[in-house]
This record gives C-alpha cells, sequence and structure tokens, in this order.
C-alpha cells in the first residue's frame, strides 16, 4: 500500500495523514501518506492500538514518531489494548518502580498480574524495547502459543509433506521497507506472498525458521521462530527484498515497523 488512504477513515491534508481520532481530527506532520508505513500507522490509529502522542494536558499533538523506537511502556498499552484488554479497573501500584507514577502504570500493572513475562524482569518501562521482547510481549498479549523447538520442527515436517504432496513450495516474504539506514524488521504483507514463486530459490527458506543471529537459547528464541513461521515477521531483507538470515533480538524496533506488525495481525485475524 503506497498510500494510507485506502484507510477508511484516512485523509490526506497537505500530504500528510489526517485522521479522526477521540471525536477531532488530527493530521499527522510526521507521517506523508506516501510513505510506506502510512498505511500501517493509519490501520494501527483506526484500530484504537495507538493514538499517538500527546502533550502534558493529554492533547494529541499530531505526531506519531514513526523512527522512534518503541519504549516497554508503549508496547505494553499498544500490546493490550490489541488483545482487547481493559485497565480501568487495575488498582495500586505496579511493582516496578520505574512505572508508578508513570502514565503507563496501570498498563504495567496489568501485565505484572497478567504474567507477561518481560514486565515480570522490572524493565525501566522507558527504555527501547527489544525486538525480541517485542515480539513476546505481543503473542503472550494475544495468547498466541509459542511454540518450543520440537513443535516448530513437527510444523515444518508436516508443511514439507504437504508442499510434496501438493508439489508446491510455500514461502513467507517481506516488505523490504525501511526508516532511516539498515536493514530493518518487516511484517509479512498479502501482495508479496503472491509473488511466492519468485522465492522459491531461497535456501533459507526451506530450511527450519532460523536465524543467524538468533542463538538457540536466546530468550526470545522460540517466540521470533513462532512468528516467523506464522507470517507475521520475516526478519531482515536486502534491496531485493530477500531475506538475508538475521532478525537482530536485541536491536531496538521503530514505531512504524511495529504498525507494520500490527497491521499483518490484524490481517491475519489474530487482533479483531
Amino acid at each position: 500500500h503506497s498510500s494510507a488512504l485506502t484507510a477508511s477513515v484516512a485523509r490526506e491534508k497537505r500530504g500528510k495523514l489526517a485522521m479522526h481520532i477521540e471525536g477531532k481530527e488530527v493530521i499527522f506532520r510526521d507521517v506523508g501518506v506516501t510513505e510506506w508505513y502510512a498505511f500501517p500507522v493509519a490501520m494501527l490509529l483506526e484500530s484504537g492500538i495507538a493514538s499517538g502522542y500527546k502533550d502534558e494536558r493529554g492533547n494529541l499533538k499530531g505526531e506519531f514518531g514513526p523512527a522512534n523506537s518503541i519504549t516497554y511502556a508503549e508496547l505494553v498499552k499498544m500490546s493490550l489494548k490489541s488483545a482487547g484488554k481493559n485497565v480501568d479497573r487495575v488498582r495500586g501500584d505496579p511493582d516496578n518502580r520505574t512505572a508508578r507514577s508513570h502514565w503507563a502504570a496501570k498498563y504495567i500493572k496489568f501485565a505484572e498480574e497478567s504474567e507477561l513475562s518481560i514486565y515480570a524482569d522490572r524493565v525501566n518501562v522507558d527504555l527501547p524495547a527489544s525486538r525480541g521482547a517485542v515480539i513476546q510481549t505481543i503473542l503472550e498479549a494475544l495468547h498466541v502459543q509459542i511454540e518450543s523447538t520440537a513443535s516448530l520442527r513437527r510444523s515444518q515436517m508436516k508443511e514439507e509433506e504437504s508442499d510434496e504432496a501438493e508439489d508446491e513450495t510455500t514461502v513467507v516474504t517481506g516488505t523490504g521497507s525501511t526508516v532511516g539506514t539498515g536493514e530493518t524488521l518487516h511484517a509479512a504483507t498479502e501482495d508479496e506472498e503472491e509473488e511466492e514463486e519468485e522465492e522459491e530459490d531461497s535456501p533459507y527458506i526451506a530450511d527450519l525458521i532460523e536465524y543467524n543471529d538468533l542463538p538457540a537459547r536466546h530468550p526470545h528464541a522460540y517466540a521470533i521462530n513462532t512468528a516467523t513461521r506464522l507470517g507475521i515477521i520475516t526478519g531482515d531483507t536486502n534491496k531485493m527484498n530477500k531475506p538475508i538470515g538475521t532478525v537482530r533480538p536485541n536491536d531496538p524496533v521503530n514505531r512504524a515497523e511495529v504498525a507494520k506488525i500490527f497491521t499483518r495481525l490484524i490481517g491475519l485475524g489474530y487482533v479483531k
């Protein structure tokens, strides 16, 4: 999608994304409608998972911050909202001292009570969340079963047997879109799934889902592998949109990329 205007409530104002949020029209001056992330951001805003930055009085500033790293506080709010969780009845302070008197205090408290694994460690909620932590938290919040290595191998074997029976090869491809420089983590898109046949020569796809930079003992390895097999992410791609076998699990992830992941989850039916 080259334009966010395909979202049902999105409009263009002076080349920027305009949305009706909380009863007001908000123009997001940092989201150009021709940017690759315009549609995912519009979908995220339309779904109510995010609303953009607010000032001290709680008024929307007209900024989404697509290139900004997502923080642990922002991650838990988006994850719980995507899962339809209501934190209004949460009482008491979170155990995490960095979340007390914080705008995300109720979300952190809910995460602690729900035993979302990342928040049991009492991370500094204002720090950038790692890519692995993003995937782990989203899958846990949505109650997507995180598969072990054994079950992943069984799933892979079943898929291979099915492929042989149908004489077809099923692949997962990525967007190849970037923000700034370097390779980025992407959600797969329907458009690229139609280009499956062109990807059949990729040895990376043929193997069990593994990344060169993801140790088997990494705390988020199962979550990342599960998300990859389900088509939620593809890892890094080169300029030709080919997977290069890396996922950088410990690096931060920006808000535009997270919007892309949630958009993919909506498309796959994990977010209602």
